[in-house]
C-alpha cells in the first residue's frame, strides 16, 4: 500500500491568502487594526459583570499596563504615532532587502484578520482551501493576518509547539508570494535574495504577533461580558495578554 502525501495546509493556506490579499474591495481603505483595538480596549474599561467570581477575575487584568503596551506597541508598528509606519522606514537602519520586506510587510491589503481553522475548508479532493466567514474583515496590514494565522495554530490554549517555526513561515511566505507577487518572488529567486527578504519579514510578523494577542485578548473581555457562548473568555484573555509577554521576550522585541 502507498503512502499518501501529508497535505502541507500552511503553503496552501499562504497561496489562497495570496489569492484574497489582491482582492480589490470597495470599501474603506484605512486598516482596521488601531480602531477596533482601541474600540474593544473602551468597551473592557467600561465592563461590570454581575457575576462575582468573574468579577473578581476582571479585576485582575492590569488595564493600565495593557494600555501601556498598546501605546508601545503603537509605537514600534504602523500608527499614527509614525505616519504610518514613514517614520519607521526613514530611521530604518538596515540593507535594501530588509527595508523592502518591512514595507511589504507592513502594505494594507484586504485582510481575513480572523484566519483560524475553522474559517478555512479543506476537501482531500481539492488541490486548495478555502476562506470563509469574513466577519472581522477589512483593510488592515498584510503582516497582521500573516501573524494573527500564526497564532492561530496555537489554538485556544495558546501551546506555543505549534507556532510556527521560522523554516515553516518561510515557506508559507514563498507560498504566499506565489499567488499575491509572483514577480517580486521571481526577481529575490533570480538574485538569491529570497532568504534575506524572508528573515526580514519573519522578524516584521513577529511584532504584529503583538498586536494580534492584544486584539483578541481585548475582544475576549467584552465577550465576558456579552457573550452567551459557553466559554471562559476572561481566561482566555489571561493567556493571550501573557503570551504577548512570552512572545516579546521570546522575539526580543525591546520595549521603551
Amino acid at each position: 500500500m502507498g503512502q499518501i502525501k501529508p497535505v502541507n495546509y500552511l503553503q496552501m493556506i499562504g497561496r489562497e491568502l495570496g489569492i484574497m490579499h489582491v482582492m480589490d474591495i470597495l470599501e474603506d481603505r484605512a486598516p482596521v487594526l488601531w480602531t477596533k483595538i482601541e474600540r474593544f480596549e473602551k468597551l473592557a474599561m467600561a465592563i461590570k459583570l454581575d457575576d462575582p467570581v468573574k468579577n473578581a477575575a476582571l479585576q485582575e487584568v492590569d488595564l493600565t499596563g495593557l494600555h501601556q503596551k498598546l501605546q508601545w506597541l503603537k509605537s514600534v508598528l504602523p500608527s499614527s504615532q509614525n505616519r504610518n509606519g514613514k517614520d519607521l522606514l526613514d530611521v530604518l537602519d538596515t540593507d535594501e532587502i530588509s527595508e523592502q520586506a518591512e514595507a511589504f510587510a507592513s502594505d494594507v491589503v484586504f485582510s481575513h484578520n480572523d484566519l483560524l481553522s475553522g474559517n478555512i475548508l479543506h476537501n482531500p479532493d481539492w488541490d486548495r482551501v478555502q476562506i470563509i466567514d469574513y466577519e472581522y474583515g477589512g483593510y488592515n496590514y498584510r503582516a497582521f493576518d500573516f501573524a494573527n494565522h500564526f497564532c492561530e495554530n496555537c489554538g485556544f490554549e495558546l501551546d506555543l509547539a505549534f507556532y510556527p517555526s521560522m523554516e515553516k513561515q518561510f515557506a508559507f511566505f514563498r507560498a504566499y508570494m506565489s499567488t499575491a507577487a509572483p514577480d517580486l518572488l521571481a526577481e529575490l529567486e533570480t538574485n538569491r535574495e529570497s532568504k534575506a527578504f524572508f528573515r526580514a519579514l519573519y522578524n516584521a510578523v513577529t511584532r504584529y504577533t503583538l498586536a494580534s494577542h492584544l486584539f483578541w485578548g481585548y475582544w475576549a473581555l467584552v465577550q465576558a461580558a456579552h457573550s452567551k457562548i459557553d466559554f471562559d473568555f476572561l481566561a482566555y484573555a489571561a493567556k493571550r495578554f501573557n503570551t504577548f509577554d512570552v512572545h516579546r521576550e521570546l522575539f526580543s522585541v525591546p520595549s521603551k
